[in-house]
This record gives structure tokens, sequence and C-alpha cells, in this order.
């Protein structure tokens, strides 16, 4: 394969943004909430179940239709009760004891609940929106929402 001189910094120019999401921490993993300090509304209700998160990482995002909302890191290895250490974030929700962890954007479905996307802070979200989801919180849109029992 023949690689012309102009071919290479267009690869390398394109290739920023991929290396850019490599880390998973905080704004570097697109979300600067997970940057911000813990309060007292970013804990997890009491009897809340989400294994799969970093403890200690988990923030508050959005309350609606009786769901609770947090973004969180992904566990390391050692505090996993189930996978192993992965790149992105998570998205709980508290009420149903359901977590999902992946890369930005990430959506994810529960039959409790509904559809929810994660996505990173510069995200354009107009065709999410125009498309019917509801944001909830700059990094958190809802669709199809049923209410929590």
């Amino acid at each position: 394969m023949h690689v012309n001189r102009l071919s290479i910094p267009l690869i390398a120019a394109l290739s920023l943004p991929l290396l850019a999401g490599c880390s998973a921490s905080g704004a570097a993993s697109g979300i600067e909430l997970l940057d911000q300090p813990a309060t007292e509304a970013d804990a997890l209700p009491s009897g809340s179940n989400a294994p799969d998160i970093k403890p200690g990482t988990e923030r508050f995002a959005a309350h609606a239709q009786g769901h609770t909302f947090f973004v969180a890191l992904p566990a390391d290895e050692e505090d996993s009760a189930s996978m192993p250490a992965r790149p992105g974030v998570c998205i709980v929700v508290a009420e149903d004891d359901f977590t999902a962890c992946g890369g930005l954007p990430m959506h994810a479905m529960g039959i409790s609940f509904g559809s929810v996307q994660v996505v990173p802070d510069d995200f354009d979200t107009s065709a999410l929106t125009s498309a019917g989801w509801k944001q909830v919180h700059r990094n958190v849109l809802i669709s199809g929402l049923h209410p929590a029992p």
C-alpha cells in the first residue's frame, strides 16, 4: 500500500478524537460532572445495588417519573462483582438496580424504565431531542420512560 505524504497529517488529525476518548476519568471521559466533588445528593439511595461502578464516583444526574439517574466510572477489575476493567462511564438507575457501562455516547434500555442515553459534555443533542428524547441533564436523555411503581 502506498501512502502519500499528505495522508499522514490527515490520518493523525482524524485519530485525535479516538485517542482523546481513551482516558476513564472525569472530563477526560467526556463528562465534567465526574470531576466534581461528591455531595450528599450524589449518594445512591439506601438499598441500591450497583456493583459494577467504581465506589465513590457516582454523581446524581436527574430524577424523572420516579427514577433517579446517576453517572459513574466503571469499577476497576478488583472492585467489580462481574465485569473486568473497561473504559467509559456507567449509568445507574437507582430504583431499578440497573447499571450499564460503556463508551460515549451510550444507549441503554431497561424493561422497568425505558431508554436512556448518556452523552459527553460537547455532544449536540438536537437530533435526539428532535426525535422525541427528553434531555433531563446535560449528559442524560430519556425516551419512553415508564413511571416507577
